[in-house]
């Protein structure tokens, strides 16, 4: 006997196609050059033109192509940030205010993160060329490559935070040297002549901050006792293993003075684990402030750096080359602009041992 076989096989309807141009044109009753003018903003177009047009296509939900329109660009609604790592909370901070800057002027941030690792650094400079970026903000490595220097020399470009003096582009930066010698200053007011320094080895910021407190110490007249600088990556793991070894010494620091924010965390992990008091048997003073800084113990006596303030001029000045035909060597003539640093003073700093 013969079974009726149900089909159970479901209506598969077209998916409705894209909105184009076309459509855009025939729903005005213009030519399609005209809606392809006025979508790409030419000059020659009249602002009634181009508000219709625009008009209309957000009523018939037609959205541009972006990868065709960038054809018809010299560069993209881009803008390129490279930083060496999201571990530390400045380049986070920053990459969130530079984003809202950008995005006020009608651009999209574009992040790249190079590892710390040169090559890589270079495989993103190249990668954003080749996307049509408007201009790069950077944060180098400590021994970026010639070819990234010549990528970066040809476009719109500013060098962040960070300076590297093979870089000849307009550099904004916080003056660290001066920071880090205020540091070590306030420590010396306080009567801490064995300071220990714990800093990083890898970039230009990373010498200035260590020169300026030994400038201070320098200027004071007081000799840096062997064993008490102490360079290395910037890690919380170096910053630990770092103080470890000085707070065993038989003749102690009596204060830490660390350059760097990442490196901090290992410093206080260390000066909790043996056991010390802050401040009353050691003095600790970080670089940079995060929130921990802010809610650690009696809260930690920091060099604060003006991150919004660094954020939104490296974002300005590199939307004012792109404004005014950055392409031109004239627009990207290399300058430096240093913003100052403040001493934000905590708990963790008093009196050397027998000086209360």
């Amino acid at each position: 006997m013969a079974r009726r076989i149900e089909s159970t096989a479901t209506t598969v309807r077209p998916r409705k196609r894209p909105v184009t141009i076309k459509d855009v044109a025939a729903h005005l009753g213009v030519s399609f050059s005209a809606v392809s003018r006025a979508l790409n903003d030419r000059h020659h177009t009249s602002e009634d033109m181009k508000a219709r047009v625009r008009d209309a296509a957000k009523a018939l939900g037609y959205v541009p192509h972006t990868a065709a329109r960038m054809m018809h660009r010299a560069h993209s609604q881009t803008i390129g940030l490279v930083l060496p790592d999201l571990s530390n909370y400045i380049f986070a901070e920053t990459a969130s205010v530079m984003a809202e800057q950008c995005y006020q002027a009608g651009y999209q941030l574009v992040l790249g993160v190079s590892q710390r690792d040169p090559q890589i650094e270079l495989e993103q400079v190249e990668s954003m060329r080749a996307m049509r970026v408007a201009g790069v903000i950077i944060s180098p490595c400590g021994q970026s490559l010639p070819e990234t220097h010549r990528l970066l020399a040809s476009m719109p470009s500013v060098q962040l935070a960070r300076r590297n003096a093979e870089l000849k582009i307009p550099t904004i930066a916080t003056d660290d040297r001066t920071g880090s010698r205020n540091a070590m200053r306030h420590l010396l007011q306080l009567g801490h002549s064995r300071v220990a320094l714990v800093s990083g080895d890898q970039t230009m910021t990373d010498k200035e901050r260590l020169e300026g407190a030994l400038d201070a110490l320098s200027q004071a007249g007081v000799e840096q006792p062997s064993g008490l600088v102490l360079q290395g990556p910037l890690t919380a793991e170096f910053g630990r293993e770092a103080t470890s070894r000085v707070v065993q010494m038989e003749h102690r620091p009596t204060a830490v003075l660390c350059t760097n924010s990442v490196l901090t965390i290992g410093v206080v992990d260390a000066v909790q684990r043996a056991g010390l008091s802050v401040p009353g048997e050691m003095s600790l003073i970080g670089y940079g402030d995060p929130e921990w800084f802010r809610l650690w113990g009696p809260g930690l006596t920091t060099v604060q750096l003006p991150i919004t303030e660094l954020a939104q001029a490296c974002a300005m000045h590199l939307l004012r080359q792109v404004g005014e035909g950055g392409e031109h060597e004239a627009a990207r003539r290399p300058f430096e602009m240093m913003l100052d640093t403040s001493l934000l003073l905590r708990g963790s700093t008093g009196p050397a041992p027998g000086n209360s």
